[in-house]
């Protein structure tokens, strides 16, 4: 006795049956598949040991089979999979459902998900045979569900969103999901699936969890955010202070800052900001922010402008007060120390305009970052110091200021911090006004 269990529309095929229960399996089949059940067929044929040892294809083709039942199984779905397609929703995240399922079957499925599924986004494997890849391409992004899918369709279907430039994950667990999970731009294997599987994957998930992507998806926007503006705050300072010397030489005026000063400035008072804020707590909208296409470049056109502007404007500020001092008191020390310390201070007070690129500085909570509170409370702490310590005063080439001075110095800070803030609220406006 040989049996077979396998796909219900070949194994009813190869029976031996009437047409009249042929109709009423069927019938049976799609009833269950509409409950969301994922249904086998099994069928079995009386063959000797050396018949079963060269089994013959195709007298199965030829009805030589007996059918035995229909076998229906059904998965719960995790509580946890409805609310992660929503947030997948929100973050501009588009979810097909890729099965070897019978149709009434995956479109139940992706009902209980949530999704909404009629005759024109769900297709299965033999429709999707009859059209082209062009066709395909034309109707990919509005395809929510393709059911009765091989090997083969997979890699179509991939190929198909990628025509459109877009970055597809998908997700496998067999031996037939190796090809397209080598294709896909990002292949997510499941922890309890075949080890060719794992191979041809970028990522193994060790739980089988839906939501455990879409946390992947969070933290690695959240990592990409802190990058950014972790680049933003030092690209800003750095820029300020070459312009700032460039400038200062064409225009044939002493150097506004010796060595020693931008070393302290860019080792002493930027560092402990700068590693601070790679420790900013997440945003929590974020991930309410549509995707960043792959050939968008890391320096966005709002972190280019605030780089400038902070660059730009402090330069001529502090070159216009440069100018102003150095003809009002001829004391290159005194003017060289209210540089560096606008300077210093400046990188201190702008680094809380970094914390997000996305949202004013009123609309956050600045002290929510406790080390970065930490780190400007040390900058500012360690600026005093540079400036008042006879030790470093001989080093820095630095001397004392009065509360005028400082006056001075944090009232430009302050403007900068506006000037930036600004410049992220015109960006802001004209994201909302394109939504």
């Amino acid at each position: 006795m040989r049996g077979s269990c396998g796909t219900p529309e070949k194994i009813i095929s190869f029976s031996r049956l009437s047409e009249e229960e042929t109709q009423r399996i069927n019938k049976e089949l799609r009833r269950l598949a509409q409950k969301g059940y994922r249904v086998l067929a099994s069928a079995s044929e009386k063959l000797s040991p050396s018949e079963a040892l060269n089994i013959d294809l195709e007298n199965i083709k030829n009805k030589t089979i007996s059918f035995s039942g229909l076998i229906a199984l059904r998965d719960a779905l995790r509580k946890d999979v409805k609310k992660s397609i929503e947030i997948c929703a929100e973050a501009g995240i588009n979810t097909i459902i890729v099965t070897g399922d019978h149709k009434l079957t995956a479109q139940a499925i992706a009902e209980e998900m949530g999704m909404k599924i009629d005759n024109s986004n769900i297709i299965d494997g033999g429709e999707l045979d009859e059209i082209s890849d062009k066709e395909l391409r034309e109707r990919i992004e509005t395809i929510k569900v393709f059911a009765r899918v091989e090997p083969r369709h997979k890699i179509r279907i991939i190929g198909a969103w990628q025509s459109k430039g877009r970055v597809i994950a998908m997700t496998g667990d067999g031996i037939n999901d190796a090809p397209a999970l080598k294709k896909a731009d990002i292949g997510i294997a499941i922890g309890s699936g075949t080890e060719m599987a794992k191979e041809a994957s970028d990522l193994i998930l060790l739980d089988n969890k839906f939501s455990i992507i879409v946390a992947a998806v969070e933290e690695g926007r959240f990592i990409m955010d802190n990058i950014k503006k972790v680049i933003t705050y030092l690209l800003s300072g750095g820029f300020a202070e070459v312009v700032l010397i460039g400038a200062s030489i064409m225009a044939g005026l002493p150097l506004p800052l010796t060595a020693t000063q931008i070393l302290w400035i860019n080792l002493i008072e930027d560092s402990l900001p700068n590693m601070a804020l790679a420790f900013e707590p997440e945003e929590k909208d974020i991930m309410k922010n549509k995707p960043i296409s792959k050939k968008a470049p890391l320096l966005t056109k709002e972190m280019k402008t605030i780089i400038f502007v902070i660059g730009i404007v402090t330069d001529l500020i502090l070159l216009g007060l440069f100018f102003l001092l150095w003809h009002k008191t001829y004391d290159i020390d005194y003017v060289r120390t209210m540089i560096f310390a606008c300077l210093a201070a400046d990188s201190l007070f702008y680094v809380f305009s970094c914390e997000s690129l996305r949202k004013n500085i009123w609309d956050i909570n600045i002290f929510s970052n406790k080390p970065l509170l930490l780190a400007v409370g040390a900058g500012f702490l360690m600026l005093a110091i540079s400036i008042y310590a006879p030790v470093f005063q001989e080093l820095l080439k630095t001397v004392p200021l009065g509360i005028t001075d400082w006056m001075i110095i944090i009232g430009l800070g302050l403007l900068e911090v506006l000037l930036i803030e600004a410049v992220k609220w015109f960006f802001i406006k004209n994201k909302k006004n394109k939504i």
